[in-house]
């Protein structure tokens, strides 16, 4: 009995190394793809600016580089979520001004997504709350990112941002095609989020990034059916309760 409860428990570390060994590896590919779809992206954009292109190769081009890009912000996703759930990144609140940070991320937004048709609206006059800015960004972008994929450019997505006493809550409204009932259920994992006939298909890892980050933040992401088509994603980030010495006012 106790030779089988010894081979158990060095099956089980023996398991357990191997998994680590994995993700350590995973995250150093991950990490070297970084550079090399940020140079292909960057010269895609010279290319672009620089020369004058017939139409067919323009629109290669203008792909080369959105996939280059879109590439960069999937790898980007892993580590994040990787760094997270492993305890190496923590979450680290600031006390900040939420009507100068919001404008700050839709300035960045717009910057990076021209094709999106963003309606935000902040309390111009809320009280300073207390998140880790980057994080919250991180989770509207990826939230922003599923919208984009799935709605469409053509498709309004509406961001509102509410002052809570302990929490701060983003409520992000696409008109998009919405979920299955069975796929609300697999929001946040790191699973399949959409049917694989569908023309976005999805693994869902951004979501589940956003979820990594309400949950560190004492926080949720919770989704539900808007009327009369697409899907209302509800982010919740708790304000950390202790008291923090550092201020920022933007992102």
């Amino acid at each position: 009995m106790q030779r089988q409860g010894r081979e158990a428990t060095f099956r089980q570390r023996l398991m357990d190394d191997q998994k680590a060994q994995i993700r350590s590896f995973s995250a150093f590919v991950a990490h070297e793809l970084l550079n090399p779809l940020a140079r292909m992206g960057r010269s895609a954009e010279m290319v672009l600016r620089e020369a004058k292109l017939p139409p067919k190769t323009l629109r290669r081009i203008t792909d080369i580089r959105a996939s280059a890009f879109e590439s960069g912000k999937l790898v980007e996703v892993f580590l994040n979520n990787a760094a997270l759930q492993s305890g190496q990144a923590q979450v680290r609140p600031v006390s900040m001004d939420v009507s100068a940070w919001m404008a700050q991320v839709q300035t960045e937004f717009t910057l990076n997504y021209p094709q999106a048709v963003l309606q935000i609206c902040w309390p111009e006059d809320a009280p300073p709350v207390v998140l880790d800015p980057l994080l919250a960004k991180l989770s509207l972008e990826n939230i922003l990112i599923n919208a984009l994929k799935y709605a469409g450019p053509q498709c309004p997505i509406h961001i509102q941002v509410v002052v809570q006493p302990a929490s701060v809550l983003f409520r992000v409204e696409d008109e998009g095609p919405g979920l299955k009932p069975e796929q609300y259920l697999l929001l946040g994992q790191s699973a399949l989020l959409r049917h694989p006939t569908q023309d976005q298909p999805g693994f869902g890892l951004g979501l589940s990034l956003v979820a990594t980050i309400a949950q560190a933040h004492g926080g949720s992401l919770q989704a539900q059916p808007r009327q009369p088509q697409g899907v209302c994603w509800l982010l919740e980030l708790g304000q950390a309760r202790s008291t923090t010495t550092q201020r920022v006012d933007g992102i």
